[in-house]
């Protein structure tokens, strides 16, 4: 019996921004009132028909974050309390299901599985949530597709933030560790499928490899991944009062890192005060600035740059990692520096720094100790970058954002300044930034799971 482990890509396209839809799919993140977890895979609910309950391993649940990574949100285990309804259907063209043909083909269509589902819903396990049976749930959808693909024993949502990748690409962000993890070559988890399959008889050494890898995941007998299957959400009928509407949210920028350095330069230049009391608190009181300082946006690459007596570097890190790793033509692997570690954008920026003392004040004479220069990394909590790993790591320190989100919100209660006081795009991105000042990044699918709350009571 070949085990096949699935990835399944859910939360895509612009159907889930329309408030009038729920997403079917977000039922994999609620226990039924039955007790039972029931998923549905994307798209349309189906997987290959030629699979069966007995050949899959597991389900990881993934969504896109960019850059060819994908978040994992959660594992879906499957055993002999698991049971599959959408078995051999096959899809028309226009995602109705096939008839069959040949005798010894399953006879699948609507009207059977329908049949089906309503059976397992009205008859056996009575599959609800919250008192409503998901016919009912789903019904102001713009879309009627099937509600449920399988039963599954338990459902694991991560203990920590990390991204797959099944297909080589720009290799900055492909180190291998906890949080990011390559799987080689393979087909593609953001095709037009959603959906990819590694299986443990691969013949293609790389894509063995990645089933092994997977199965480590999946396995964790380390328990350095998952929460335990009763961390999920029980259905209570309280909303989520932790979603606060603001602009980046209303227009889906809010894990857009080009927008967030845009506003942290338009703070920064505009108020200068506060960019000097931001520096004092980041540095615990060792940098003093002056409100005369100037900062620069992508100068030399760099996201901002502060140059007054100081030189200082702020990389801004959402869902990326360090970029710019250098390789060697000839082997491909990353070059590193004369300390044994990787070069990257961090060690260029600070060479780049260090010119800029040669050539103005001639302090070429100088140690990087006595060159006042200093560089810092603000990331969400959930971004945890090791930047030890790599040349010149050591003249950066990493600034949560929920030191930053502290320092605006205090900043901006305590000031008698009223034109920051009241500046809408400071309130607002004060809004924004609250998101990225947890653990875990689950705004989106909190915003989909309150919805299906709100339709439950």
């Amino acid at each position: 019996m070949n085990k096949t482990i699935m990835i399944n890509n859910v939360f895509t396209g612009r159907y889930a921004y329309d408030k009038n839809n729920l997403p079917h799919e977000v039922i994999n993140f609620f226990k039924s009132d039955n007790g039972n977890f029931y998923v549905y895979i994307t798209p349309y609910g189906t997987i290959d028909s030629k699979l069966k309950k007995d050949d899959l391993k597991a389900i990881l649940f993934v969504r896109n974050a960019g850059d060819g990574w994908a978040e994992v949100l959660a594992k879906a285990e499957i055993g002999k309390n698991s049971k599959l309804f959408v078995e051999g259907i096959k899809l028309n063209k226009d995602h109705s299901i096939k008839k069959a043909k040949a005798k010894n083909e399953k006879k699948y269509n609507a009207d059977t599985y329908i049949d089906k589902r309503t059976k397992e819903e009205d008859d056996n396990d009575g599959i609800k949530y919250n008192g409503k049976m998901l016919k009912e749930i789903y019904k102001n959808n713009s879309t009627d597709d099937r509600y449920i693909s399988m039963k599954v024993d338990s459902i694991c949502l991560p203990k920590i933030t990390f991204y797959i990748r099944t297909e080589n690409g720009n290799q900055d962000n492909s180190l291998n560790d906890d949080s990011r993890i390559n799987l080689g070559k393979g087909k593609k988890i953001t095709n037009q499928s959603m959906k990819t399959y590694f299986n443990e008889n691969e013949k293609d050494e790389e894509r063995k490899k990645a089933y092994e890898k997977l199965k480590e995941i999946i396995d964790d007998e380390q328990g350095k991944y998952w929460k335990p299957s009763n961390a999920t959400t029980e259905l209570n009928g309280e909303s989520n009062p932790g979603i606060k509407p603001n602009f980046f949210r209303i227009t889906r920028q809010q894990d857009n890192e080009v927008m967030f350095s845009n506003m942290f330069f338009y703070l920064f230049s505009k108020y200068p005060e506060l960019m000097v009391d931001l520096i004092k608190r980041i540095s615990k009181n060792k940098i003093i600035i002056s409100k005369k300082a100037i900062v620069e946006r992508e100068k030399e690459h760099m996201d901002l740059r502060i140059i007054d007596d100081y030189y200082i570097i702020i990389e801004n890190k959402i869902k990326s990692g360090i970029n710019g790793m250098k390789t060697d033509n000839e082997t491909k692997d990353f070059k590193r520096g004369e300390d044994g570690k990787y070069l990257s954008q961090l060690s260029d920026y600070y060479g780049k720094a260090k010119k800029h003392f040669e050539s103005e004040n001639g302090d070429d004479q100088k140690t990087d100790d006595e060159l006042p220069i200093k560089g810092y990394i603000f990331t969400p909590n959930y971004n945890d970058i090791d930047i030890d790993k790599f040349s010149c790591g050591d003249k950066y320190k990493k600034i949560k954002y929920s030191e930053i989100y502290e320092f605006f919100k205090n900043y901006q209660e305590s000031t008698n300044d009223n034109v920051i006081k009241e500046d809408v795009y400071f309130k607002d991105f004060i809004k924004a930034i609250e998101k990225h000042t947890k653990d875990v990044d689950d705004e989106f699918r909190e915003e989909l799971m309150q919805r299906f709350i709100e339709r439950t009571t």
